[in-house]
């Protein structure tokens, strides 16, 4: 038995539409299977973007204690 938790969503149409578009292009027999793709996609990218935000940030406060040290002196 595969560990599946069935759930129920809304979608927007307009959504729904695009996706009906990408299936039929890159020919899945399955709309769902697109679906947790793209779900999965989007975690993934998700966690990219939280990462490199926090680089970012840890980035400019590190360039900062820096400018404020040249400042000092």
């Amino acid at each position: 038995m595969k560990n599946i938790i069935r759930r129920s969503i809304s979608i927007p149409k307009e959504l729904d539409d695009k996706i009906n578009v990408m299936s039929n292009e890159y020919s899945y027999s399955i709309k769902n299977e697109l679906y947790l793709e793209l779900l999965e996609l989007g975690m993934i990218k998700f966690d990219e973007d939280i990462a490199l935000k926090n680089l970012i940030v840890n980035l400019l406060s590190r360039l900062d204690e820096l400018l404020n040290k040249l400042e000092n002196k």
